[in-house]
């Protein structure tokens, strides 16, 4: 199994529970439609916030834009190494399931796949980001 995660805090958070695992192989990347590097924009280290997504971004930044009404802050932007899912399936091998949980970059994920998965799942921030999931679906 692989996991991606482009926290820090989260990524060693599971290198130290997976470290005894063999099976499990945790990367330090963002999954996106080009291998090279993004902006991460942090709410804080850790949160489940983060995002690759500029829309995203500005929706929870704006609480009249977002479903609870509140304003997250984004203080830091890092650059952080992005990879495909097709450049991850050439280098360990075909996955049965894939997971997609990027708050709101999920399009761009799937843009960097061309090969045929069996089973895909992925977040839909709706209202919100209806559009790029019905994209999504056509898209697969």
């Amino acid at each position: 199994m692989i996991a991606v995660e482009p926290d820090k805090v989260n990524y060693q958070s599971l290198t130290d529970r997976f470290k005894k695992n063999n099976k499990i192989t945790v990367l330090p990347f963002a999954v996106s439609d080009t291998i090279g590097t993004a902006e991460f924009f942090l709410n804080e280290p850790g949160s489940a916030f983060n995002t690759l997504s500029q829309k995203w971004k500005e929706t929870l930044e704006d609480a009249s834009a977002n479903r609870w009404h509140t304003s997250t802050k984004f203080d830091n932007v890092v650059k952080i190494q992005t990879v495909t899912l097709d450049h991850l399936i050439n280098k360990y091998g075909e996955p049965g399931y894939i997971k997609i949980d990027v708050e709101g970059h999920e399009l761009a994920c799937i843009k960097g796949l061309t090969e045929k998965i069996s089973v895909i799942s992925f977040e839909a921030n709706l209202p919100e980001f209806k559009n790029e999931t019905l994209q999504i679906i056509e898209y697969a």
